[in-house]
């Protein structure tokens, strides 16, 4: 499959998913749940200068970035200045 490619100091991130169980196996409801503020890089624009590389688990706000659809899948796009952390 292939995804967008970021350009200049923007990071392309897919967003973690909220699990749909609980540690008990109790099946959990996907209404009101709040989206994970982490996930992982898939690409890096030519122009970051963050320690980031694709591969890496990063934090960043809840209403960080922008959700873009591509072909059937939901990414976020972000600057490089709105990443709080690697993990």
């Amino acid at each position: 499959m292939t995804q967008p490619k970021p350009l200049n100091n923007l990071v392309l991130v897919d967003r973690a998913s909220n699990p749909n169980t609980s540690e008990g196996g109790i099946v959990l409801p996907s209404t009101d749940e709040p989206q994970q503020s982490y996930g992982t890089v898939l690409d890096v624009g030519d122009k970051v200068t963050a320690p980031v590389k694709t591969g890496d688990t990063v934090l960043f706000s809840r209403y960080s970035g922008t959700e873009v659809s591509f072909q059937g899948k939901l990414f976020v796009l972000m600057r490089e200045e709105e990443l709080l952390a690697t993990v």
